[in-house]
Formats: C-alpha cells, sequence, structure tokens
C-alpha cells in the first residue's frame, strides 16, 4: 500500500501529514488531532472506541485528549500498515 492510499482506519498517513502531526501541541483534544488527521470527530471517536486509533487519555474535565507523542507513534504504524 502506498502512503497516499487509505489505510484500513480510513485514514491517510504520507510525508505531509506526519510533518502536520509534529506540530500538534504536546497534548491536544479530540477536534484538534481529527483536523490535523484529515477525518471527523466521529471517526476518530469511532477508532478510539473500536481500540484502533491512538491512545487517549480523559482529562477532568472529562475531555478526551491525545498526547502528540501517541499520535505520531500510532501515525507510523498507519503508514507501515500495521
Amino acid at each position: 500500500m502506498s502512503a497516499f492510499e487509505p489505510s484500513s482506519y480510513g485514514v491517510v498517513i504520507d510525508s505531509r501529514r506526519l510533518d502536520m502531526l509534529q506540530g500538534l501541541p504536546k497534548v491536544a483534544t479530540e477536534p484538534v488531532v481529527a483536523s490535523v488527521l484529515g477525518v471527523s470527530v466521529a471517526h476518530l471517536a469511532r477508532l478510539r472506541r473500536d481500540g484502533r486509533g491512538p491512545l487517549s487519555d480523559t482529562g477532568v474535565n472529562g475531555r478526551v485528549m491525545y498526547r502528540r507523542s501517541q499520535v505520531l507513534a500510532w501515525a507510523v504504524r498507519v503508514m507501515e500498515g500495521r
């Protein structure tokens, strides 16, 4: 699979998108991560619920938060087809 074909995750990860992910804040909200990944918040939430998305944390206020390091690690796995 080339980096430009949608993965089984429904997300296209290429070097440009990886660069964008590296610009995420250290901890980002679900809408921010979804925007950078080019997917809807609902799609990212579905990946999270199915255990197929980046690892996330729930903040004190109940918001889903993603650590940049976890999003990057997940994106690399997606790029490698794992």
